[in-house]
């Protein structure tokens, strides 16, 4: 069997096949031997591999195109299965890139990547790790529990999600002194309410 006849297999074909469960599973055999070597080929070449993404990617676009020509109602299924799928995760995974990117920037020997915050994002359950709020794309930041100033690390068990606001009043303080700190401004607060 050659690439070609392995790659090319009209529907027709695989049903004459099926119909031999010996050369079926011949063909079987014989086509993840050819997918096998084609991948080991793109993997050792860069080029090539970017060039056989970049096709891959046109083929699905080019496919797209023409159910949404020929077929406009399985054209807008597909849509609405690939935005409840697919746009809430990538949507907050551009918020961990952009998250990482930042934090990376400030602790250079050390990298985080989006999928730790990700890990980081569940574990918590979209809460903020000191005010137990719910997070947002908006209002989500990365907090090192010991900051840089003090020798803390860029790494996965040194981070935790906070709101925004929350992350800038903390600065560089530690938990302790955080919490005694606020304390001290609800206290104030509300004596000075009590005076007036």
């Amino acid at each position: 069997m050659g690439g070609e006849y392995l790659f090319n297999m009209t529907k027709e074909k695989l049903k004459q096949l099926k119909e031999h469960p010996e050369r079926y599973q011949k063909y079987l055999e014989g086509r993840k031997k050819h997918q096998r070597l084609y991948k080991d080929k793109l993997y050792r070449d860069p080029l090539r591999h970017d060039i056989h993404k970049k096709k891959y990617r046109e083929d699905k676009k080019a496919k797209r195109k023409k159910i949404k020509l020929n077929e406009p109602e399985k054209y807008e299924h597909i849509k609405e299965l690939s935005r409840m799928n697919g746009k809430k995760y990538y949507s907050r995974m551009g918020v961990f890139r952009r998250l990482c990117r930042h934090s990376n920037k400030q602790y250079k020997p050390n990298r985080i990547t989006p999928m730790d915050l990700w890990r980081q994002a569940k574990h918590q359950k979209l809460k903020c790790a000191l005010t137990g709020e719910k997070l947002t794309s908006d209002n989500m930041s990365v907090d090192h529990v010991i900051s840089k100033s003090k020798g803390g690390l860029n790494i996965s068990s040194n981070i935790r999600l906070v709101l925004k606001p929350i992350n800038i009043a903390k600065q560089t303080m530690t938990d302790e002194v955080f919490v005694e700190l606020c304390q001290k401004v609800v206290s104030y607060a509300s004596n000075g309410s009590n005076t007036a």
